[in-house]
C-alpha cells in the first residue's frame, strides 16, 4: 500500500482514533442526546393526551353548565307564573271585594233614598191636608173640622193613588 502513498501503521493508528472517538461520541454524546429527544417525545405525547382530556372536560363543563343555565331559566319562568297566578288570584280577590262593598252601599243607598222618598210623602201629605184645608175653607168661606179635612185627604189620597 506504500504504492499508492498509504502508510499503513498510520492508517491503522488513524482507524482506531475514529472507532475511539466514535465510541466517546456514541457513549457521552449520541445516548444522551438520543435519551433526551425520546424524553421530549414522551412529554409532548403526554401533553397532547392532556390537553385531550382537557377538552373533554371543558366540553363536559360546558354541557353541565349549559344544563344549569337551562334550569336556571325553567324555575324562574316558573316562579314567574307562579307570581302572575297569585298577582291574578289577588285581583280578582280584591275585585270581588269591592264588588261585594259597592253593593253594600248601594243597598243602604236604596234603603236611604226609600227613607228619605217615605219622610217626603209624608210631608207631602201633610202640606196637602193643610192645603186642601185652607182651600176648602175659602171655597166654603166657613171653617171645616179636622175630621172632615182629614176624611177629605183621605178621599184624595187613596184617588191619588189609583191614578
Amino acid at each position: 500500500m506504500e504504492a499508492l502513498g498509504i502508510d499503513l501503521k498510520l492508517f491503522i493508528g488513524q482507524i482506531i482514533n475514529f472507532l475511539i472517538l466514535l465510541f466517546i461520541l456514541t457513549k457521552f454524546a449520541y445516548k444522551p442526546l438520543v435519551n433526551m429527544l425520546e424524553e421530549r417525545r414522551k412529554k409532548i405525547a403526554e401533553s397532547l393526551e392532556n390537553a385531550k382530556k382537557i377538552e373533554e372536560n371543558l366540553a363536559s363543563t360546558e354541557k353541565r353548565v349549559t344544563e344549569i343555565i337551562n334550569q336556571a331559566e325553567e324555575k324562574s319562568a316558573k316562579i314567574i307564573e307562579e307570581g302572575n297566578k297569585a298577582a291574578t288570584l289577588q285581583k280578582e280577590e280584591i275585585v270581588t271585594l269591592a264588588k261585594s262593598q259597592a253593593e253594600k252601599e248601594i243597598a243602604k243607598a236604596k234603603i236611604a233614598i226609600n227613607q228619605e222618598k217615605e219622610a217626603a210623602k209624608e210631608a207631602l201629605q201633610k202640606d196637602i191636608i193643610g192645603l186642601v184645608g185652607l182651600a176648602t175653607e175659602k171655597i166654603l168661606k166657613e171653617k171645616v173640622s179636622p175630621e172632615m179635612q182629614k176624611s177629605a185627604l183621605e178621599e184624595a189620597t187613596s184617588e191619588y193613588e189609583k191614578k
